[in-house]
C-alpha cells in the first residue's frame, strides 16, 4: 500500500516533529552546548537547511523542544479545571505532584536517551533547562525574556486551578490566586533543585503531602 500524499503543511509538520525528536535525543546525550545543529539534522535524516527552515536558530530549536514538554504540563493542569469535587481535586493534584517528585528522585544513571517519541525525562528536562539558563545569563541576556515567559505561562494555568479550587471550596483567601500559584511554583522549583542534588532528601509521598497541604490548607475563610 502506497503512503498517503501529504499536503505541504502536513509535510512541514512531520519534518518539524522529526527534528524535535532528534533534538531531544542529541540534547539529552550531549547537553545543550555539546549538541550541534548538523548532528541533529543528520539524526533526523535532513540537512541543516531543514533545521533553519523550521527554527530560526539552535536556541529557537531548543526553546521549541522545551515548549512541547511544558505544554504537556499545562494540559495536565487544565484537566484539573474539569473537577468540581474538592476532595477529588486535591487527590488529583497530589497524584500529579507525587509523579513529578518520583521522576526527580530517580537516579540520573537510570535515564535513557529519549526513544522514538522524543520525550525527555524530568531530570533531563530540568538539567537541560538549567544549562540553557546559565548560558543565557552568561552569554545571551537577550534570551532572558523568552526564558522567563515560559514558567509564567505555566503559573498562569496553575493560577486558574487555584481560582477554581477557591470557588469549589467556597473559600476567600487573603492571598490572591496569582500569589498562591507563584508560591507553589517557587516551592516546587526549589525542591526540584534539592532533589537533583540529594534524591533521598524526602520521599515522593511526603513531598506530595507537604506541597498539597501548603496549597490546600492555607488559612482562608469559608462561606
Amino acid at each position: 500500500m502506497s503512503e498517503p500524499i501529504l499536503s505541504r503543511q502536513e509535510r512541514q509538520a512531520r519534518t518539524r516533529r522529526q527534528l524535535l525528536v532528534a533534538a531531544a535525543q542529541i540534547f539529552a546525550s550531549k547537553g545543550y552546548h555539546g549538541a550541534t545543529v548538523s548532528e541533529i539534522a543528520r539524526r533526523a535524516g535532513y540537512t541543516t537547511g531543514a533545521v533553519y527552515g523550521n527554527f530560526a536558530s539552535k536556541d529557537g530549536l531548543f526553546l521549541a523542544l522545551i515548549d512541547d514538554h511544558l505544554e504537556v504540563q499545562r494540559n495536565g493542569l487544565e484537566q484539573l479545571l474539569e473537577e468540581d469535587d474538592p476532595a477529588e481535586l486535591r487527590a488529583q493534584h497530589r497524584a500529579r505532584i507525587q509523579g513529578v517528585v518520583t521522576a526527580l528522585t530517580r537516579s540520573s544513571a537510570d535515564d535513557e536517551p529519549p526513544a522514538a517519541s522524543g520525550e525527555l525525562t524530568a531530570i533531563q528536562l530540568w538539567t537541560l533547562t538549567m544549562e540553557f539558563l546559565l548560558y543565557a545569563l552568561r552569554e545571551r541576556p537577550d534570551l532572558r525574556p523568552a526564558i522567563s515567559q515560559r514558567p509564567r505561562q505555566l503559573e498562569g494555568r496553575l493560577r486558574g486551578v487555584v481560582d477554581h479550587w477557591l470557588e469549589v471550596e467556597g473559600r476567600d483567601c487573603a492571598l490572591g490566586p496569582a500569589e498562591i500559584a507563584l508560591a507553589h511554583s517557587l516551592f516546587i522549583e526549589g525542591l526540584a533543585l534539592r532533589l537533583m542534588q540529594d534524591p533521598d532528601l524526602i520521599s515522593p509521598e511526603r513531598a506530595a503531602d507537604l506541597i498539597t497541604t501548603l496549597l490546600f490548607e492555607l488559612p482562608c475563610g469559608g462561606e
